[in-house]
């Protein structure tokens, strides 16, 4: 919770624009606060990993509700559907990828 209310604020405060306004957020900006206010940060390529590794033997609709449970489980922002959806997908083309590169070998 504090680590979304300050980049929240960090945003509006030197972008004057909210956070939701960026579609990327830069990885040291996240890295930098958790080592200011001492709290762990999440890394969002883990959900990316977990959700890849159920794509096998999971619909889109059983991806997105796994991946609100591991958000939720870790106390993570649920970020809305369309972006769980592009994670999902992410997850989907880097096994396809995967299994096209060992199937190669």
């Amino acid at each position: 919770m504090k680590l979304g209310f300050a980049l929240h604020l960090g945003f509006v405060r030197m972008s004057g624009r909210p956070l939701d306004a960026f579609r990327v957020l830069p990885v040291v900006l996240p890295r930098h606060l958790g080592k200011e206010l001492g709290i762990p940060v999440p890394d969002v390529a883990s959900l990316v990993r977990v959700l890849r590794d159920a794509v096998v033997v999971s619909t889109m609709s059983e991806l997105r509700t796994h991946a609100r449970r591991w958000l939720y489980e870790r106390r993570l922002l649920i970020v809305h559907d369309r972006a769980l959806l592009a994670l999902v997908a992410t997850a989907s083309r880097e096994l396809e990828a995967e299994l096209r590169r060992q199937s190669a070998r």
